[in-house]
């Protein structure tokens, strides 16, 4: 009906084997998991030096004292189930953990630059 929505960003898609998905679908879909923290989880894009593309990485902040390894299996079946995409990384952090911008919100970039550097 002559209507135009914006869904996204440009910048937050994550092209795999050339499928677009956006980073706020896969944050939505990890949002409702068991021991994480609603609204403080992330998805970045990274890329493989070695074979050149590019992976899912998906960073969340958890409750204290949850089960890490059933946390990254639960955000890994989850995705799959959903876009039917394997993520490269789940990553559980505790709380507080992710870097936010001015603004509140969760920086993807200061994120990822944590996670490439090894720091989280």
């Amino acid at each position: 009906d002559g209507e135009l929505y914006v869904t996204g960003r440009v910048d937050d898609m994550i092209i795999v084997n050339g499928r677009n998905y956006y980073a706020h679908e896969i944050e939505a879909i990890v949002n409702d998991l068991p021991a994480l923290i609603p609204g403080r989880n992330v998805a970045i894009g990274v890329e493989d030096e070695l074979s050149d593309a590019t992976g899912i990485v998906v960073l969340a902040e958890c409750v204290d004292g949850a089960d890490v390894p059933a946390i990254a299996r639960a955000m890994r079946e989850a995705v799959f189930d959903v876009l039917g995409v394997a993520i490269t990384d789940a990553v559980a952090v505790a709380s507080g953990r992710l870097v936010k911008t001015t603004s509140g919100k969760i920086s993807r970039t200061k994120n990822k630059e944590l996670y490439l550097s090894g720091s989280l």
